[in-house]
């Protein structure tokens, strides 16, 4: 039987009068609150005990009330019947003067109402011939096999000298000794010994102090047993318990005896000492374990718990997840940003508990809004959100978050389009092509070969990184490097093989020298190639003004080219060999301004159809601000069977051929200028 069941057994009787007492309100204190006094306990010195002028005593005392057990006291009033009034503090340490002090103390409340202690406290002056054991200081107990050092403190008056000194050990088998430090003595047999230290002076006065130490065989804990309540309880907050618990004896005496109340129970700064501390009320909520502790003077303690739940009055709290919202499937390493609410949303003094799957490697936290996590273990995690109050009641959320392997990202260089030879000084665009399966960002680098002497440049970290120059000859890798914001890389590579190369000759034949014309004057430009060693792989023509657009640019010979803006332009014809290697011929190009003339077909308005051999009346207008419409030309398309106009105004003309056909209105102003008006004529059988 344990010390507990013990205990309860031998209280058995005792408890259940007590509870068929109070059986129709268990929880109902019976005392009035308005009349119950103060109960008061004094904690420090211990009743009788003698001391010497000069060393401080500690003063102590503890007051509760009897109606609700609760701590209490706002004044103190300490009183000795010799030195008068000693502090107003509840705990206070002073040195007494010599006497047989009678000390008193009153504890009263806010209310009026008060309780008191007194107790003997013996004071010897440090002027008499005396003397005080310092170590054991006190009754105690030890367990065979202890060692110790006995002190003592000698008061010997001015004049006079100790003669003589005794420790006697009380029959205990330790020998006795005249030395003042007798040194370290082993206590080898168990039983009950006075220890004494005894002086004799020159006067043939003698003194000495006792005290009583008992020597057990073998340490047995105490007994500490909670008989009331008789097992862990619930309430509600406001509610009282009756808080009884008996102490047994073990191998030696009973030092003390004490309540504890855990952090939070709005009762941690109780001194509840007794063993019946009587009706308690609880104030705050929560799960709370009350201990009742039992210290022999051994120095060994048992202790028995008893759990306390204590229910809100309030609804208990139900916590919900609002982000994320649902179910979520993230890629390793990425983050969920997690917040909780609870409702209702006026309580107060929660705890909030987020757990994140067990694969998920990530601690438990505290916070209601927890913020950012980082999800590194793939594999599907099961979060919770719980919200509880200080008893422990809450309703739990929770929602899937599920961990997907981090794919890597595709590269590709898709210009060149593969492995390439080309000549030296040769030239090569390279554009790259990228993607990652999960949308994540990606850093790209072009990594070129260092025997190839391309220097690195800004543009190396762009999908398009233009076009580099090989100005020495072997076979080079170029890569193109992808990685995604996880460190997973992907890359393409080919090689370009440089060869020693003739280059192409390049030369604009048309105009063939530098010139000026007017704006919207039409330019007529070709070129003529060749390559002494291979062929011709590729043209570019280079007007030199932004947004010029023609057909044919591509070729030797590319269609009239119009400049609108009056300025001064590089005309640049280029080619590239079969082995990449460029040349390029230049010209200037001034443009004078000029108002381009204005042409507009008037009849017939937009396009029409008609069948073959009908007519249809022609009608145009043309201008030219600041200058003059020189030459107009009508012209009815290839295969309409209708010869050029060179008329402002043609009237009828009949269609005599079946199809589509563009008519075109062209004006030419006086520096040869040339705008145009066009309309689709469809001619059916």
């Amino acid at each position: 039987m344990s010390g507990r069941e013990s205990i309860r057994a031998v209280f058995l009787l005792a408890a259940a009068a007590l509870f068929l007492t109070c059986r129709g309100t268990p929880r109902d204190n019976p005392f009035d609150p308005e009349s119950e006094v103060l109960i008061v306990e004094v904690l420090s010195p211990p009743e009788g005990r003698a001391f010497t002028t000069g060393r401080p005593i500690t003063f102590e005392v503890a007051a509760r009330t009897g109606y609700d057990g609760q701590a209490a006291g706002d004044t103190y009033l300490w009183t000795s019947d010799i030195s008068g009034i000693l502090s107003r503090q509840r705990k206070f340490s002073a040195s007494l003067p010599a006497g047989a002090h009678r000390i008193e103390v009153i504890v009263s409340d806010s209310l009026g109402r008060k309780g008191g202690g007194s107790l003997l406290v013996q004071i010897r002056s440090a002027t008499e011939f005396g003397v005080e054991l310092l170590v054991p200081s006190a009754d105690t107990a030890f367990i065979v096999g202890t060692r110790l050092t006995p002190q003592a403190a000698e008061y010997i008056p001015e004049g006079f000298s100790v003669v003589g000194r005794l420790w006697d050990f009380g029959g205990s088998g330790i020998t006795q000794s005249t030395q003042q430090e007798p040194g370290e003595v082993v206590f080898s047999q168990s039983g009950v010994f006075a220890i004494s230290y005894q002086i004799f002076d020159s006067q043939g006065r003698t003194a000495a102090d006792t005290v009583r130490v008992e020597v057990v065989a073998f340490s047995q804990p105490p007994e500490a047993g909670i008989i009331s309540p008789g097992a862990d309880t619930t309430i509600s907050l406001g509610d009282s318990l009756w808080l009884q618990a008996q102490a047994g004896e073990g191998a030696v005496k009973i030092a003390y005896t004490s309540w504890l109340y855990p952090e939070g129970s709005g009762l941690e700064n109780r001194a509840d000492t007794l063993e019946t501390p009587g009706w308690i009320v609880f104030v705050r909520p929560g799960d709370f374990q009350l201990r009742f502790r039992v210290s022999d003077i051994l120095g060994v303690a048992s202790e028995d718990t008893l759990r306390v739940t204590v229910h809100d009055t309030l609804p208990p709290p139900v916590g919900r997840i609002v982000r994320p919202a649902a179910d979520t499937t993230v890629v390793e390493g990425d983050s969920i940003f997690f917040s909780g609410e609870v409702t209702p949303a006026t309580l107060s003094n929660l705890s909030h508990l987020w757990t994140w799957g067990e694969g998920s490697a990530l601690p438990a936290s505290s916070l209601r809004e927890p913020g950012w996590k980082v999800f590194d273990v793939p594999g599907t995690n099961t979060v919770v959100y719980l919200a509880r109050d200080l008893s422990g009641r809450g309703t739990p959320d929770s929602l899937n978050v599920n961990v997907t392997a981090n794919q890597p990202p595709t590269a590709a260089i898709v210009s060149p389009a593969g492995d390439m030879a080309i000549g030296l000084n040769g030239e090569l665009s390279f554009e790259g092509d990228d993607s990652d399966p999960e949308g994540r960002e990606l850093t790209r680098v072009w990594v070129w070969d260092p025997a190839s002497a391309i220097a690195a440049s800004a543009a190396d970290s762009a999908r398009v990184a233009g076009t580099r120059t090989f100005t020495v000859t072997g076979t080079f890798p170029v890569i193109y490097r992808v990685t995604d914001d996880k460190g997973l890389v992907t890359e393409d590579t080919i090689t370009v093989a440089v060869s020693n190369n003739e280059p192409p000759l390049a030369t604009i034949a048309a105009p063939s020298t530098d010139t000026t014309v007017y704006a919207w004057v039409p330019v007529t430009f070709s070129g003529t190639d060749s390559d002494a060693d291979g062929t011709i792989a590729s043209r570019k023509w280079d007007f030199g003004q932004s947004g010029l657009s023609v057909e044919g640019d591509t070729s030797s010979a590319p269609a009239d080219v119009y400049y609108s803006t009056a300025g001064d332009y590089n005309v640049i014809y280029s080619v590239f060999d079969d082995k990449s290697t460029r040349a390029a011929d230049t010209i200037a190009v001034s443009v004078l301004a000029n108002n381009r003339p204005q042409a507009m077909i008037l009849s017939p308005v937009g396009d029409v159809s008609i069948a073959a051999g009908d007519s249809i009346s022609l009608l145009g207008t043309a201008s030219d601000l600041g200058g003059s419409v020189v030459l107009s030309v009508w012209t009815y398309g290839a295969g309409s069977g209708l010869p050029p106009d060179s008329v402002a105004i043609p009237d009828y003309r009949t269609f005599p051929n079946t199809g589509s056909f563009t008519v075109i209105f062209r004006v030419t102003d006086n520096v040869g200028a040339v705008a145009a008006d066009t309309l689709s004529v469809t001619v059916t059988p």
